[in-house]
């Protein structure tokens, strides 16, 4: 039999199989439209929350900060007191206060002493997880730690929500979904932590990854 002859055998079979199931699901009719909807709204907390750790941690401008009883500018700070390749993380050692407004020597300036605490740029985001915590220098690594942990909520509620969702329904689990996104969205916008802050955020993974598998899958 001709190569032809097969295709044409097997084309209506393949467009009766296609009529077949779109008349089982009903076409392209008022449901389909609303579980479009439903998904789209599912997945915009799912982009939000992922891009979020751009907004809460960007990479903003920090210097050592300056003494409270010290009144110069913050240029003046970081001309004198900061070394000039590193002013994030160190500054010169000084005896005393006048020493900033004199003339320091050689021994001296060679001399470097950690931060203990921090002054960051405010022009663009006044507050931050960086400020909040001090999340720079030898804290540095937390940020890329909670993004990681944000990852292994995900890979966590795939596997937890995908059972569920096979076992109650995927509404129930799109419902359940939303509320522990909802709830600790509300919790983490108000931490008094940075554990709690990471704990938030593994939940809000979970959250928005069970919502947004079910309803695609839906």
């Amino acid at each position: 039999m001709a190569t032809s002859d097969i295709e044409k055998n097997t084309a209506p079979s393949e467009s009766g199989e296609k009529e077949d199931l779109m008349n089982l699901v009903g076409g392209d009719g008022p449901w389909q439209r609303w579980i479009f909807v439903v998904v789209v709204l599912c997945s915009i907390p799912d982009g939000c929350h992922n891009m979020a750790m751009s907004f809460y941690a960007p990479n903003i401008d920090h210097w050592c900060a300056r003494p409270t009883d010290l009144n110069v500018s913050v240029q003046e700070w970081k001309d004198v007191a900061l070394p000039p390749d590193d002013q994030h993380c160190s500054r010169y050692k000084y005896l005393n206060l006048s020493d900033i407004h004199e003339e320091v020597n050689d021994t001296k300036r060679k001399e470097l002493i950690a931060c203990d605490s921090w002054e960051y740029d405010n022009s663009v985001f006044v507050r931050t997880v960086l400020s909040e915590w001090n999340l720079v220098c030898d804290k540095e690594w937390l940020v890329s730690m909670s993004k990681s942990i944000f990852i292994a909520g995900y890979f966590c509620s795939a596997v937890i929500f995908g059972y569920l969702a096979d076992r109650i329904g995927r509404k129930s689990v799109i419902v359940i979904a939303n509320i522990i996104s909802l709830i600790f969205s509300i919790a983490c916008a108000f931490s008094t932590s940075f554990l709690m802050f990471a704990v938030c955020r593994i939940f809000i993974a979970a959250g928005v990854t069970g919502m947004d598998n079910a309803s695609f899958v839906l």
